[in-house]
């Protein structure tokens, strides 16, 4: 089941257009997510518990009820604050309404160049990005019906440390 209006993600083709917008309907805030690892990964979302979407009750066949992947969001208390849009009903997450995770990168290059003579010196440089080798995470999931719904799923590709070392000889 999907609202007439979708939020694409990274990767949506036109058959695959993306995950259906859910619809607000508790006390949702956009800065509610940090990264926190656990045993089997990264989670963005922890304080967000996923339940069946109450709508299900509504499916009038038992048969599709039973198989119904519909999932509705809540808070700790069990509280729903997202579930997925009626039929005929359009989602109210506005597209872009949460914030992921943040990044620190720290770069930075040392230069010492040694004169041997007038007309000659060496030049030593290195350059060192992402210093720290802190990751950059990607967006979480945030398809309420997917089973990693609020999972850090990977890194941004060339995240990671890289040092370069250079010598030149000038004369």
């Amino acid at each position: 089941m999907n609202a007439f209006n979708l939020v694409t993600t990274d990767g949506a083709t036109p058959t695959t257009p993306g995950a259906g917008t859910p619809v607000i309907v508790g006390a949702f805030p956009n800065s509610l997510g940090n990264v926190e690892r656990v045993a089997n990964g990264v989670v963005y979302l922890s304080v967000l518990r996923q339940t069946p979407d109450p709508s299900i009750a509504s499916i009038s066949s038992a048969t599709i009820r039973g198989i119904s992947t519909m999932r509705a969001i809540t808070d700790a208390n069990g509280n729903i604050l997202l579930r997925n849009p009626l039929p005929g009903e359009f989602g109210t997450l506005a597209q872009g309404y949460l914030t992921g995770p943040g990044l620190f990168r720290l770069d930075f290059n040392l230069i010492k160049r040694i004169k041997f003579t007038e007309r000659v010196a060496l030049t030593l440089r290195a350059d060192a990005f992402n210093a720290t080798n802190t990751p950059y995470f990607t967006n979480p999931d945030l398809n309420i019906n997917s089973g990693t719904f609020g999972r850090i799923l990977g890194t941004v590709p060339g995240s990671n440390r890289v040092v370069t070392v250079t010598g030149r000889i000038e004369f």
